[in-house]
């Protein structure tokens, strides 16, 4: 099995959907989905773009390009231009950036 079947197999698994389920999510039919699980054959790009924002992964992950899988959160910070950022802060300003993420959590969960 190549890298994308089993990758896709895993994260569809893993994210509770049947093969009917990705299919009717992404607009094709479960037959195909199939097809791409066991190797038989893969999508089309723009294809393989929706079933990473589905399975909540990025493209070079599910084709194997990448070997660690991204986060959501990751891909937001990178997106946002956040994560260099974050990475450059000294001890203390993490710490201080941690904490106030912690007082915003707070103060949401006091709301709800």
């Amino acid at each position: 099995m190549d890298i994308f079947a089993k990758r896709l197999k895993n994260l569809r698994i893993d994210n509770g959907l049947t093969q009917q389920e990705l299919a009717d999510a992404i607009g094709t039919t479960r037959s195909a989905v199939a097809q791409w699980e066991s190797g038989n054959n893969r999508p089309i790009s723009k294809t393989i773009e929706k079933i990473a924002e589905v399975l909540n992964t990025d493209v070079n992950y599910l084709l194997g390009t990448e070997t660690i899988q991204q986060s959501e959160l990751e891909r937001k910070l990178i997106q946002a231009g956040l994560k260099d950022k974050i990475n450059n802060l000294s001890d203390k300003q993490y710490d201080a950036l941690i904490t106030l993420i912690d007082n915003l959590i707070a103060d949401k969960d006091k709301k709800n």
